[in-house]
Parts: C-alpha cells; structure tokens; sequence
C-alpha cells in the first residue's frame, strides 16, 4: 500500500522503493491477488524493475491466478511488459485465464491486455482474434489511445483483423483531433503493416502530423516509415520537410530515402539529402553522398553544382568525393575544386 501510494502522487524515493522492493520479495508469497496486482502496477508505473521481485510475483500469482479480478490480471500482465520482463508461465496461464473472463473486461483492460502480448512478442493467436472481435462490437467504449494501442499490438503481431481495423479507422476519421502524435502514427503504421488500405485516413493522419510544432524522432520515424509505403511520396515529403520535422533524424529518414532508392527517384533522394543536411554535422557527408549518386548517374555537371546547391565548401569534403568528380570528368580532383571555387566566386 505504501509503494501504490507512492505511485498515485507519482512521487519516487529511491532508497525507500529499495526496501521495500527487499521487503516486498520476501512477503510476496503471503500476497492476496489484488496485493500482487498493485505490486507489481505500482514498480512498473515507476519504472522500477528488480527482477527477483518480478520472479517472486509471478511465481505466486501463477498458483492464484484464478483468484484475480479482469482489473488484477490486465494489470499485471500490462506491469510485466512495461518492465520488460518475459515470464513465459505466467504469461500462459494469465492467456488462458483472460479466455476464460474475457467478457468481464473493459475496454482499456482488452486495450492493455493485447498491448502487454505484443510487446513481449507473445502470440496467442486465438486469444488476440477473439479481443479484437469483441473490441469491434465495443469500439464506442474505447479511447482514442486504447484503439490505437490496439491496432498496434495486431500489427506488432502479425494478426490481420480486418472489421477492427475498419471500425478502428472509421472513429479515428471522426475523433483525428483527440489523438496524440504517437496514436496517430500508430494507427496509421498498423494499418499499412497489416496491408488495411485506407488512403484519406492516411492523408489526414499525416497532414495533423505535419501541423504539429514538433514531433519525437520515433514518432517521425513510424510515421515516415508508414508514408514512404503509399504509392504518392508527397504527404511523407510534406511531412519530413515541415516544421514538425525539423529534428528529423538520419534514422527516421531512411524510410524515405529507401523508398526513392528502390524506385530509381532521384530527384527524391537528393531532396532528403538536402532535407538531411541542415544538420551541420552532417552536411559534408550529405553532400558526399548526394553528388556520388548524380555521379552514378553521369550527371558530373550537376554533380560539381550540387556543391554551390547545398552552399558548401568543397575544402571541407573527403577527398573521395573530389577524386570521384574528378575521374568522372575526364579531369583530375584539383581541376575540380578549382571549377567549383570557380563558380563559387562567381555567385
């Protein structure tokens, strides 16, 4: 009860939490179901993992586990994978003991309960189509957050459950401004991952994305990821080059860049270059790559103007990079920076 109390003000002691952590591990066995619950609740809501007390609380609710309440069980199993924390005995007979009461939970329990299976990779195939067929005749109870979470645990799990992800995108058209930015790329990446086609869904979801100030790399990157799938690139350009991504990192572009790449655009490519390279720090090696790709393509000239393009410096760029616009020229490197320094005096 101390620790829940704790957890409710969301306040954290770290020398207290341990010894109650060392308490709690050695008193787990007298645990009545909902003591277990709030336990194991209260550590993960503050993040807190101490892995015998995890074992310890497992071990006990597997012999009680027919004791806990639809509350009791969602949380826990949601406690365990927030924490990380696989207990394959645990996580069975917690599936089959869901199967029994599925009826009796709610919507965010059902939400929470496929959200703790996907991220601990666990695959109940039964149980995750008989949630998500309830979930459907449900849907009105749920949050926005719930039905994202939902929908992303299907996708996590490769389970395609098409009258959830149609009810799931029907309410998301109507509810688009209730949504946050990690529950809009999420809906958005599961149903692309799920191969649920749902073109204004998406255009939506990525103009409300595009309108944020800014957005979380990991954020940017499934939204981008899920974009760059669509046969238009447009709205995932529009997106990596709005205010929201700004901060938008190599990693979160690569979708972006992949997709240009497998579809031979390159104008597309050179524009996340130029896109990538108002990182100063990764201008030189932007400018490298873009001006070996037009190389590739023959295209020297454009290659050598890439370099005033982008406003840079061709003092500050690896040698490779000269030596390859010089061969590619019939010319050597020196000739090259002298073209460039050139045309860079002229502007």
């Amino acid at each position: 009860n101390i620790v829940w109390s704790f957890t409710s003000l969301r306040y954290l002691d770290i020398p207290l939490v341990s010894a109650i952590t060392s308490r709690s591990t050695a008193m787990v066995g007298e645990y009545k179901p909902q003591d277990l619950a709030n336990t194991a609740w209260s550590f993960a809501t503050l993040v807190v993992r101490d892995e015998p007390l995890l074992e310890a609380i497992a071990n006990s609710a597997i012999r009680i586990l027919v004791e806990f309440t639809p509350q009791g069980l969602s949380n826990t199993v949601w406690a365990f994978a927030t924490l990380s924390f696989l207990h394959d005995p645990l996580l069975s007979a917690s599936a089959s003991r869901v199967g029994e009461v599925l009826l009796q939970l709610k919507a965010q329990e059902l939400s929470n309960t496929a959200w703790a299976f996907a991220t601990l990779a666990v695959r109940d195939l039964r149980l995750l189509e008989r949630i998500a067929t309830l979930s459907v005749s449900r849907l009105e109870e749920f949050t926005p957050r719930n039905s994202a979470n939902l929908a992303w645990a299907l996708a996590n799990l490769a389970v395609p459950h098409m009258p959830l992800l149609a009810a799931i995108s029907a309410a998301a058209m109507t509810r688009i401004d209730e949504l946050s930015p990690l529950s809009l790329a999420s809906t958005a990446w599961a149903c692309v991952q799920l191969e649920y086609s749902d073109t204004p869904l998406l255009d939506v979801i990525s103009q409300s994305l595009a309108s944020q100030k800014m957005l979380d790399d990991g954020v940017l990157g499934m939204a981008l990821w899920t974009l760059s799938k669509q046969e238009d690139l447009a709205p995932a350009f529009e997106l990596a080059e709005s205010a929201a991504g700004r901060a938008a990192s190599s990693l979160s572009l690569s979708p972006l860049l992949a997709a240009c790449e497998e579809r031979g655009l390159l104008l597309g490519e050179l524009r996340v270059f130029r896109r990538l390279a108002t990182d100063p720090s990764l201008k030189p090696l932007c400018l490298r790559a873009a001006s070996l790709r037009l190389l590739e393509m023959g295209q020297t000239g454009q290659a050598q103007d890439l370099l005033l393009d982008f406003e840079g410096d061709a003092d500050v760029l690896p040698d490779l990079m000269t030596q390859a616009i010089g061969c590619q020229a019939g010319t050597n490197s020196e000739k090259t920076l002298a073209a460039v320094r050139s045309k860079k005096g002229e502007k």
